[in-house]
């Protein structure tokens, strides 16, 4: 009898296993630049990274040639002259306050990266992006 109900308890955990055990697969982005980088060259001019910063919601472009609002972001500054890297906190929408002024100060080759990305789904959902990140060119 006892062998009954462990046979009837595995076939039940098999078919619970099968409806709703299904996964369903999210496409994964790849790589994404700002809309001004149309070369995807990962570089910018001083003026169109302000001009970027600026523009509410910010906006990327992704592999699949999707335009993504940014939701939530880590940002991080690194500068060459003198060398460091600053982290600036997480941006919501925006960009934190003293990191875009501290954008007004960057030279050429230094760089800004946003990680941790997210963007908004249609449902409202929160997806992962990936890491993106542009440098200052002369």
């Amino acid at each position: 009898m006892k062998s009954h109900h462990y046979l009837l308890v595995i076939c039940l955990l098999g078919s619970f296993q099968l409806s709703f055990g299904q996964k369903t697969t999210v496409k994964t982005i790849k790589k994404c630049h700002l809309p001004a980088d149309s070369s995807i060259s990962m570089k910018l001019t001083l003026e169109q990274a302000k001009t970027w910063a600026d523009s509410l919601p910010l906006q990327i472009i992704c592999d699949d040639l999707k335009g993504y609002h940014l939701y939530s972001f880590n940002f991080t500054m690194i500068t060459m002259n003198p060398f460091q890297t600053k982290e600036f906190g997480t941006g919501n929408g925006g960009i934190p306050i003293l990191a875009r002024k501290a954008i007004n100060t960057m030279q050429p080759k230094d760089a800004i990266i946003l990680k941790n990305a997210t963007y908004k789904d249609d449902k409202g959902v929160e997806q992962k992006l990936p890491i993106i990140s542009f440098s200052i060119k002369e």
